[in-house]
């Protein structure tokens, strides 16, 4: 019964998240940790997150996103899926509404400058609390590019 009660919970925190997310913006909100089951076993937990075309970023384009990703638990090969490439990212987070991230984008262009790093392929952006939050202007979005 209190699993129950706190999955309706959870569910509710979602729906009322994905209202907020609505009224802000047309972005993907896949963003919603979860784990896979198979025959009622837990397998993996997993995270979805976007990704957007470092050359949107350069254009100004933060909101043009070029897919969805989930994490797999193992390395797959297969045709038409997506690896991250190795190597160094420059990391950055940025707290509170979508409407902050466009701002947050030209202050990593300005270092990126700055520090004389080249962005290449894709952004990784990836929601890190939103199981724990109670209201929207505490959601931080990890964003991840490789350098």
């Amino acid at each position: 019964m209190g699993s129950s009660n706190a999955r309706k919970q959870d569910v509710s925190r979602f729906e009322k998240c994905s209202k907020e997310r609505k009224k802000e913006s047309r972005k993907f909100t896949l963003r919603q940790n979860f784990a896979l089951r198979s025959q009622g076993a837990l397998i993996v937990s997993c995270f979805y997150g976007t990704m957007i075309a470092i050359e949107n970023i350069y254009q100004r384009k933060s909101d043009h996103y070029a897919a969805l990703y989930i994490e797999l638990p193992r390395p797959v090969s297969k045709k038409g899926l997506h690896t991250w490439p190795g190597g160094r990212y420059l990391r950055a987070f940025c707290k509170g509404s979508w409407k902050n991230i466009s701002r947050r984008y030209e202050e990593i262009l300005a270092y990126a400058q700055k520090e004389r790093l080249t962005l290449y392929g894709y952004s990784y952006e990836t929601g890190i609390n939103e199981s724990v939050i109670n209201t929207f202007d505490d959601y931080i979005t990890q964003i991840e590019i490789p350098i």
